[in-house]
Order: C-alpha cells, then structure tokens, then sequence
C-alpha cells in the first residue's frame, strides 16, 4: 500500500514499508545512493552542485578524530581523578548510591579543584590552546 499524502509505503505481505527512497530501492533493487540519483533524475535536481570536495571531506573528518580523541583523554584525565580521591569515590558510593560497575560503566570522573589541571595534562599530550578551544574544552580569556 502506497500513501501519497504521508509519502510512505507498507507492503503487509512481506512487512516492509518506509519513504520513497526505501520504495525505489526494493522495486529497483539499488542501493540508497543508486535510489538517491534516480529519484533526483526524475525530478531534475542537479546533484553535481551538491558534490563534496574529498580533500575538505578528509580535512573535516581528521578534525573530527582529533576532537574525539581530545574527549577521550579527558574524559580518561577525570577518571583517573577519582580513582586518586578517596572522597569524592565514598561520596558517590553512599550519598548517590551509585556502586563501582555503574561509576566504570558510565565512565564517572572528578574535576580536582585546580581549574587548569585538565588543560595542563591535555597540552602535556602535545594538543594545542586552539585544539582545546575547537573541542569546548576552554575558551579565550576575555581579559
């Protein structure tokens, strides 16, 4: 069954259903960047506009890893820093009831009080101000 107004389709033989990329794809049996191109024929779209230049593609995506693994080490930076305060681990054992599976699982940390401390071990790992600034890990002083 084809619903024009919702722009959807259900086949109630075999349970398949979804939009009309999904439909061209089973009747054409394409993948979705063979169906993407069909339809967009089919309703004169040009997609040479649209196309991404690799080389800013690779750029943007070499950043991306960069800022993930910033995340990552700071994230390891507060874990590391309860495990090193026997407070703040007692604290979220008996007041948030939370036990040590929980806290590792979820990956539970602590900001020492040393406003820069974070920002000191992730320069020390070679990462620079503008890095932790691209990461929303700091910002310009405003001073």
């Amino acid at each position: 069954m084809v619903s024009p107004s919702k722009q959807i389709f259900k086949c109630f033989g075999c349970g398949k259903g979804g939009n009309v990329i999904t439909f061209v794809q089973e009747i054409e049996r394409i993948d979705f960047r063979d169906a993407a191109k069909e339809l967009a024929k089919q309703a004169n779209i040009d997609l040479a506009r649209y196309q991404i230049d690799p080389t800013k593609h690779d750029d943007r995506n070499d950043e991306k890893e960069k800022i993930k693994r910033i995340h990552k080490l700071a994230q390891k930076f507060f874990v590391e820093q309860l495990a090193k305060n026997h407070a703040a681990k007692k604290y979220l054992n008996e007041q948030r009831k939370l036990d040590d599976k929980i806290i590792s699982e979820f990956g539970i940390g602590y900001a020492p009080d040393s406003h820069y401390a974070m920002i000191q071990e992730l320069k020390s790992k070679g990462f620079s101000d503008k890095d932790l600034i691209e990461a929303s890990l700091a910002k310009k002083s405003q001073t």
